[in-house]
């Protein structure tokens, strides 16, 4: 998603990218819940001023982050589990994502830290 896009997508699976399964940009927002997101390079990625809501995502086995935020993206990430990513479950950018009840199991580095 780019520019000021902002839909509402639900329950769905996203296999078979080159990068991120699932990619907000710009100034992007909108609602992403109950998606698996399962090996690719990134599960999420959020970056720019983009603001999404991220609520009961499944993002594992990424080769990197589950989901990462970058540049002065932020939004809210609730509920959403990472487990297995090669780097980090959710790393947060500048901007400051609001992060609550998510579960981080068995991430090869940190859980959780501020990202450039």
């Amino acid at each position: 998603m780019a520019e000021q896009a902002s839909p509402t997508i639900e329950a769905n699976t996203c296999t078979g990218s080159a990068v991120s399964g699932i990619g907000y940009f710009e100034a992007a927002t909108g609602t992403r819940t109950r998606t698996p997101v399962p090996h690719q390079r990134y599960g999420i990625s959020v970056s720019g001023h983009a603001k999404p809501t991220l609520e009961g995502n499944v993002l594992q086995e990424n080769g990197l982050n589950g989901l990462i935020y970058q540049d002065n993206s932020g939004g809210i990430a609730n509920n959403n589990q990472c487990t297995g990513n090669g780097k980090m479950g959710s790393p947060s950018a500048a901007g400051a994502p609001v992060v609550d009840g998510n579960r981080q199991t068995r991430n090869r580095s940190t859980a959780v830290r501020r990202g450039v």
